[in-house]
This record gives structure tokens, sequence and C-alpha cells, in this order.
């Protein structure tokens, strides 16, 4: 692995550092929003995270499909 990438473990402990921060953020926020707001943020994030990884081009199983549709549905439906 560190033939393809020298730096691997400096990212790796990047990576570590950034989690921890956003974990940090995650806990401070959930001290500070209500908890509706917070449950309805963790599927919002999803979605998100499903178009943006699209944007950049990751492809998706056909068999996830009708998981993420219900999923688009369900938030449509709570916010609407």
């Amino acid at each position: 692995m560190q033939e393809s990438n020298p730096n691997i473990w400096g990212l790796l402990v990047l990576l570590g550092l950034i989690s921890g921060a956003a974990l940090i953020a995650y806990v401070i926020a959930s001290n500070m929003l209500p908890m509706n707001l917070l449950g309805l943020l963790g599927y919002v994030e999803t979605i998100l995270m499903v178009i943006i990884s699209f944007l950049i081009g990751e492809e998706m199983d056909a068999d996830s499909y009708p998981l993420f549709i219900c999923l688009v549905l369900a938030m449509s439906l709570i916010i609407f």
C-alpha cells in the first residue's frame, strides 16, 4: 500500500484528527439542537452523501435504488 501512496500513514493520522473533530462537533451540536431536528439531520446527511457521491462519479448497484428511493420519499413526506 505504501508503494502506491508513500504518504498513507500521515494521511491516516490526518483523517483520524478530522474524524475526531467531527465527532466533537456532533456532540456539541447534539446538546444545542432539539432532538427531532438532530434526527432529521441524520436522514438529510445520508441523502446529501448520495448526491455528492454521484456528482464525483461514484456508481451504485441497481439493488440499492429501491432503498434510496424509499429514503427520499420518506424525507419528502417529513419535510413537506
